[in-house]
């Protein structure tokens, strides 16, 4: 596994991890609770939306960004008709972990924990990540110490640390500032 650390703690139109999002890596968001790990990845993926990027979200039990984004699709200036042939979600379970027609990018939600739904959201990660689209996930910790800890475990406990060793991750922290 190898990984890039990057911080920025500036609220930005686009954020760092969306602005040029490399092909073949699996991004991390990480931070405390509350830091903004929901809204990073809500506003990256609006903006990669409205620059013609596919998303289908897999986001574990209530989809939050993808209920904000349909509601919210015109502040982006997106019809819905757009936002649907655009943004999608899928329970993982009807997902396969090697799709040909894979969306630009997979929202694969906060990753916790040692379960079916984990594991097969990060090998539809990294699966992703080896097929030239790339992968988005929220964990929660305090550090990039932390985080690549935190990610390294899940790896382990979910049985695909083999699986990831030539997967790029690239962690971003998540620090909200005031306004």
């Amino acid at each position: 596994m190898s990984d890039q650390a990057i911080a920025d703690p500036q609220a930005t139109a686009v954020p760092v991890w969306a602005r040029n999002l490399p092909q073949r890596a699996f991004v991390v968001l990480f931070g405390k609770t509350g830091s903004g790990k929901t809204s990073t990845a809500y506003d990256g993926i609006m903006k990669l939306i409205q620059y013609g990027h596919t998303v289908t979200s897999l986001e574990q039990d209530t989809p939050e960004v993808f209920v904000r984004a349909t509601k919210e699709a015109a502040e982006f200036g997106l019809t819905q008709e757009t936002l649907a042939k655009m943004f999608k979600h899928t329970q993982v379970a009807y997902q396969h972990s090697h799709v040909m027609a894979m969306p630009d990018l997979y929202f694969l939600g906060d990753l916790r924990g040692v379960d079916e739904s984990t594991h097969q959201r990060i090998q539809i990660g990294i699966n992703a990540a080896s097929s030239r689209k790339s992968a988005l996930a929220t964990v929660h910790a305090a550090t990039l110490e932390q985080a690549r800890q935190v990610f390294n475990d899940l790896l382990e406990m979910n049985g695909l640390k083999d699986e990831a060793s030539s997967t790029v991750f690239i962690f971003h922290e998540c620090v909200r500032t005031a306004d």
